[in-house]
């Protein structure tokens, strides 16, 4: 997701100090809750994905760093960048492996 996407979302992370009874006790913010929101990059579980790329010709999409020649970068676009919540671990093994198509140069 992109950090837009992100900060719209809960953290489970976030916990806030209030006065329950007297004393104090630690509870979670509820989602509606502003400063709940995920923090994206500016935490340290944010992990960023892949750089991904789109082959205009066919409209594929490749993720992972890709070395193209100057001539054939006119074929390809950057999407946005985009990143998720390390919190349960990293993701990006569930990457589909791609090879690149022959492109003409």
């Amino acid at each position: 997701m992109t950090e837009d996407e992100a900060k719209k979302k809960w953290c489970p992370m976030v916990r806030a100090l209030q006065v329950q009874g007297g004393g104090l006790g630690t509870t979670a913010f509820a989602a509606v809750n502003e400063r709940g929101r995920c923090i994206a990059s500016a935490c340290m579980m944010w992990r960023w994905r892949l750089p991904q790329l789109k082959y205009k010709p066919t409209g594929e999409i490749y993720h992972g760093p890709l070395i193209i020649a100057k001539e054939a970068k006119k074929d390809w676009e950057e999407l946005p960048r985009q990143g998720y919540c390390g919190l349960a671990g990293r993701i990006e093994s569930a990457q589909p492996t791609t090879l690149l198509p022959d492109v003409p140069t």
